[in-house]
């Protein structure tokens, strides 16, 4: 994971800035063509199929999110790897 940290926190501000423009990007593309087929299949009465397109839906925005806030800590420098993080949180994953 350090490699992957290093890789993005050695690009340039305006490379980052494009990463995630273009996340974005992709992101609403594929939200709305899915969107519309959850619209198109609800109409017409599909609840199954039309559950199915909104499950496919929520996911991408999910996972949307989670790339843009990933690039977005690594952009900002937050932490620089993950068990620093994890090792302040575990004192009260313990607790009982």
């Amino acid at each position: 994971m350090d490699t992957i940290t290093n890789l993005v926190q050695d690009w340039s501000p305006g490379v980052k800035v494009l990463v995630t423009a273009f996340i974005g990007l992709v992101a609403i593309f594929f939200v709305g063509k899915t969107g519309f087929s959850t619209i198109k299949a609800f109409s017409n009465k599909q609840i199954g199929e039309g559950m199915i397109f909104l499950a496919i839906t929520v996911g991408i925005i999910v996972i949307s999110i989670v790339l843009f806030t990933g690039i977005w800590g690594l952009a900002t420098n937050v932490g620089k790897d993950f068990e620093s993080e994890l090792g302040m949180v575990a004192p009260f994953l313990n607790m009982r």
